[in-house]
């Protein structure tokens, strides 16, 4: 069975926001999901969308396209913290005619797995899943870059932070930037 990689994002603490920026808050969170959507359209399955709270989730071909959304997602909800979670599996109740919310299956399971993992260990903006003996190396590597970052003056991280959105890494010439 083919394996996808979803993919769910929440903004760290959200219900200490007054009303007012929470709801500001999350229609950022949904315009800049769509405006990704449009960007990442060829490597999704189901396009990311809100599905409650202030949560957003989607589905990916692959985890690479999964993380690379999530990490130009993360950037663009700065300076607003947020945590993530992919997770792998198959697509196993398919509702054709809904968004993403409405899906369901082990990749679904495994994403929240994930971003429960992130919330309880608190050290990570992300938490992949993916059910092989990798895992702990690719949080490793994934999470390194918050470390790097806290050592960086607010001038270095606009200026990583510009590079990162201009030139995203971009397998395969798939992303429409």
């Amino acid at each position: 069975m083919q394996q996808f990689a979803a993919f769910i994002m929440d903004i760290t603490g959200s219900r200490q926001y007054a009303t007012e920026e929470r709801n500001r808050l999350q229609d950022r969170l949904v315009r800049c999901s769509q405006i990704l959507n449009d960007a990442f359209a060829s490597l999704q399955a189901k396009a990311v969308d809100f599905s409650g709270g202030d949560e957003v989730q989607g589905l990916f071909f692959d985890v690479f396209g999964a993380y690379l959304y999530y990490r130009l997602l993360e950037i663009f909800m700065l300076p607003y913290p947020t945590r993530s979670g992919i997770g792998t599996g198959v697509w196993d109740t398919r509702v054709t005619a809904k968004g993403t919310a409405a899906q369901d299956g082990p990749a679904y399971h495994t994403a929240r797995e994930a971003i429960e993992t992130a919330h309880r260990l608190k050290t990570q903006s992300v938490c992949l899943v993916t059910r092989d003996a990798a895992d702990i190396g690719l949080n490793l590597l994934t999470n390194a870059s918050v470390t790097l970052k806290s050592g960086l003056s607010p001038a270095q991280l606009g200026i990583l932070r510009r590079m990162e959105i201009r030139y995203p890494f971009d397998y395969a010439g798939m992303i429409r930037v």
